[in-house]
């Protein structure tokens, strides 16, 4: 069982300069790349025959993830097992998708200016936005992430009045890090979960979200731009039917 490989050169080149680009380390983007060329192209990529790039160790590529990894291989190529070398070696599926990969990651990253932000964004793009659907007595439980030692998945229980009596949600981060796209994601898991039967207004100011055609189509919701073309929301947010105290 090989416990290393070694990348093209190539491949070595655009991940080391993303690298300092991103501020990612090597083996995530390695990952991206690895996937990006998986979702891609799938069993027509073409067989790497380059090894004069960085060395990539298992244990730091794979981590925990092998069952997930092994799974996703599995599944694209419409194979029910993997031989080890064909797993994770110098003749494996992975290092002929991370090597490709990163040929296509450094084409995006040309293609966005050579802009780090613009490229992460890009590749956000690259990702089906997938609710979940729910399971029969948990309501809406949306996943959130992993923790990052134990990998315990992280749901947010919305419908779980004991446990989120009063529900907010603040999101904070630095821009760029992908604080739309989370809450673009939450959205999405809350109207397939529901069966489309939970609504929400989203006020888009900065207008990176009404041309989001993924986003609307798997969401299935209705944009408005408001202030052109004589549009206007069919209710207004702000006014209720009664002021008594029962709709207050």
């Amino acid at each position: 069982m090989a416990d290393r490989l070694y990348t093209a050169g190539e491949a070595d080149e655009v991940l080391s300069a993303l690298r300092f680009e991103t501020k990612l380390e090597k083996a995530t983007l390695a990952r991206i790349a690895f996937a990006l060329s998986l979702a891609r192209e799938g069993p027509k990529v073409t067989q790497s025959t380059g090894f004069s790039g960085g060395e990539m160790k298992r244990p730091t590529f794979v981590g925990e993830d092998e069952v997930f990894i092994r799974s996703l291989i599995c599944y694209a190529y419409q194979k029910p097992e993997i031989a080890e070398d064909e797993f994770f070696s110098n003749r494996s599926i992975i290092k002929n998708h991370i090597d490709h990969g990163a040929a296509l990651l450094g084409q995006l990253f040309q293609e966005c200016g050579r802009d780090a932000d613009a490229l992460l964004r890009r590749l956000v793009d690259e990702v089906e936005f997938a609710g979940r659907r729910e399971t029969i007595g948990h309501g809406l439980d949306i996943f959130i992430g992993r923790t990052l030692l134990k990998r315990d998945d992280l749901l947010m229980e919305m419908n779980h009045t004991a446990k989120h009596a009063n529900s907010h949600l603040a999101i904070m981060g630095k821009p760029g890090v992908g604080k739309t796209q989370f809450i673009l994601k939450i959205l999405a898991d809350i109207r397939v979960q529901s069966n489309f039967q939970t609504n929400f207004i989203y006020f888009d100011y900065k207008g990176d979200v009404v041309d989001n055609e993924r986003f609307l189509d798997v969401a299935k919701v209705q944009p408005f731009r408001l202030l052109q073309g004589s549009q206007s929301l069919p209710i207004n947010p702000f006014i209720l039917a009664s002021y008594d105290e029962q709709a207050a």
